[in-house]
C-alpha cells in the first residue's frame, strides 16, 4: 500500500513538474517570437530608411543635372522607391518551376527568421490643421519652416491658404462623418446631433494664437474649455495624439479622423494625387466640364474606344492616362489646353502657395513607413513619419558695384570712350536638394 501511495504521489509530482515545464517553455517561446517579430519590424524600418536615402541621392543628382532631369522624371524615382517589400516573397499560382526553385534557394540562404512587410507611402495630402493659422510671407525664410503669424483677413475673392485648408478639412470631416453614419447604426444614434463644422472650428481655435481667433461660433467653442477651467494650447500641434486633448473630440472622433490629417509640413502638393475637390479649391474658376476633362487626361477615360489603326503614343484622345511628369505639364494643361486660368493668375496662385510653404510637384518629401514584423503568430508594427528637409538656399553675398570715374576730354566735356555698363547676369536657379531622411514621428506597435 505504501508503495502504491508513493507511486501515486510521485506521478502527481512528475505531472505537475511536466506541466510547469511546458508552460514555461511556451511562455519563453512566445517571448522569443515576440522579440523576433520586433527585430524584423526594426529591420524593415532600417530598410525603408535606406531606400529613402537612395531616393535622396537620386533626387539631388537629377536636380543638379538638367539633361538627366529631362530623361528621368522625379515621379518615376518615387515610384521605384515606394515599391513594398514582402518576405517571404509571395508567388502567384502561375509561377513556373524555375521561379519556385529560385525562391526556395533564396529562402535557404536568407538569414531572415519569420517575415516582414514594409510599406513606404508618400504623404501627399495637405490637411495640416496647423495651416489653418493665418500666415504671412517672411523674406528669406527656411523652405521647411513657413512662419505662422496673424494678419488681416484677405479681401473677398482673394486666395488665402488658411481659408483653403479650413475648407478642405471641413469637407473631409463632413464626408467621414457621413460615411460612418451610413455604415454604422450605433455611431448614427450616438452622434446624429454632432456638427462637424463646429469640430473644425474648435480645432482651429486650439491651434490659433490666443486672442486671434474670430468666428461667429467663438463663444460656443470657448465655453467647452471655460466650463472645465482648461486652457487650450493656442499653438501648433506637434503630434496627432494631441487631438485627444480637444474637449469636443472624443475617442471615436479621433479614431475616425486621425488618419486624414498630418501635423507635419507637407510642402509639396502632389499634382498626380489631387482630387476633384482639392482642384476646385485651388482653382475656384474651373468649371465642371473643365474638371472632367482634367481627370480624363490625367487618369484616363475608361469609356474611350481605342482605335488600333490610329494608335499613337502621343495621341491624347485614346483614353489612356497621362500622369504629370513635372509642374510644367500641369501648368500647360490648365493654362493652354483647358484654359482654366491665365498665365498671370496661375503665377499669382503659385506665388501665394509658395509664401505659405506649399508648391506643386510630382514627388514628395514626406513619407509614412509601416513596417510589420512577424514570427509565427507574433506580430509587431512600427509606424514612422520620415521627412527629407529641403536644403536651404545659400545666403547671397552682396557684390560691390563701384562706379568707375568717367573720363573727360580737355574741354571738360564727357568723353565718348566710357565703357558701357556690364550686362546684368541672369541668376542661376538653385537646385532643390534634399537633406538626409530623418524620423520626425514614430509609433511602436500602435
Amino acid at each position: 500500500m505504501m508503495i502504491l501511495s508513493a507511486i501515486t504521489l510521485l506521478t502527481f509530482v512528475v505531472y505537475n513538474f511536466s506541466f510547469e515545464t511546458r508552460l514555461n517553455s511556451a511562455r519563453i517561446s512566445s517571448q522569443q517570437k515576440s522579440l523576433q517579430a520586433k527585430l524584423n519590424a526594426e529591420s524593415g524600418l532600417r530598410l525603408a530608411l535606406g531606400k529613402l536615402k537612395l531616393y535622396q541621392e537620386g533626387h539631388n543628382m537629377i536636380e543638379k543635372d538638367k539633361k538627366l532631369k529631362d530623361v528621368i522624371p522625379a515621379s518615376l524615382l518615387q515610384e521605384v522607391t515606394v515599391v513594398p517589400f514582402i518576405y517571404p516573397v509571395p508567388l502567384g499560382p502561375d509561377a513556373n518551376l524555375i521561379q519556385r526553385n529560385a525562391l526556395q534557394d533564396f529562402e535557404k540562404e536568407s538569414l531572415i527568421q519569420g517575415g516582414m512587410n514594409v510599406e513606404i507611402m508618400p504623404v501627399s495630402g495637405f490637411l495640416n490643421p496647423n495651416n489653418m493659422r493665418i500666415k504671412k510671407n517672411t523674406s528669406g525664410q527656411n523652405p521647411n519652416e513657413p512662419t505662422p503669424d496673424t494678419t488681416n483677413p484677405p479681401a473677398d475673392g482673394q486666395f488665402a491658404i488658411h481659408s483653403f485648408i479650413e475648407k478642405e478639412i471641413t469637407r473631409a470631416v463632413e464626408e467621414a462623418f457621413l460615411t460612418k453614419k451610413e455604415t454604422d447604426e450605433t455611431f448614427e444614434s450616438l452622434y446624429s446631433d454632432i456638427d462637424p463644422i463646429l469640430l473644425v472650428k474648435e480645432l482651429k481655435y486650439y491651434v490659433t494664437d490666443k486672442g486671434k481667433f474670430e468666428d461667429e461660433q467663438k463663444g460656443e467653442v470657448e465655453q467647452l474649455y471655460m466650463k472645465k477651467g482648461i486652457t487650450p494650447k493656442f499653438a501648433p500641434l506637434t503630434s496627432l495624439t494631441e487631438l485627444n486633448l480637444l474637449e469636443g473630440w472624443n475617442d471615436d472622433f479621433v479614431e475616425l479622423l486621425k488618419d486624414k490629417f498630418s501635423v507635419h509640413e507637407i510642402s509639396i502638393i502632389d499634382i498626380n494625387k489631387l482630387t476633384q475637390g482639392q482642384l476646385k479649391l485651388l482653382f475656384p474658376e474651373i468649371t465642371d466640364e473643365q474638371s472632367k476633362e482634367f481627370f480624363k487626361y490625367r487618369d484616363g477615360d475608361p469609356n474611350a474606344v481605342e482605335n488600333e489603326d490610329n494608335a499613337d503614343e502621343n495621341n491624347e484622345a485614346d483614353g489612356s492616362p497621362h500622369p504629370f511628369t513635372s509642374e510644367e505639364d500641369f501648368k500647360e494643361l490648365l493654362v493652354t489646353k483647358l484654359e482654366v486660368t491665365s498665365q498671370e493668375k496661375y503665377t499669382e496662385r503659385t506665388t501665394e502657395l509658395t509664401q505659405a510653404g506649399l508648391k506643386f510637384g510630382v514627388a514628395g518629401k514626406l513619407f509614412k513607413i509601416i513596417s510589420t514584423g512577424k514570427m509565427d503568430n507574433a506580430s509587431y508594427t512600427i509606424k514612422a513619419f520620415v521627412d527629407l528637409p529641403i536644403k536651404p538656399p545659400p545666403t547671397p553675398t552682396p557684390t560691390p558695384n563701384p562706379q568707375p570715374p568717367s573720363s573727360s576730354s580737355e574741354d571738360g566735356t564727357a568723353g565718348s570712350s566710357d565703357p558701357p555698363p556690364p550686362p546684368t547676369a541672369t541668376p542661376t536657379p538653385v537646385p532643390e536638394e534634399f537633406l538626409d531622411p530623418r524620423v520626425i514621428e514614430i509609433y511602436y506597435n500602435d
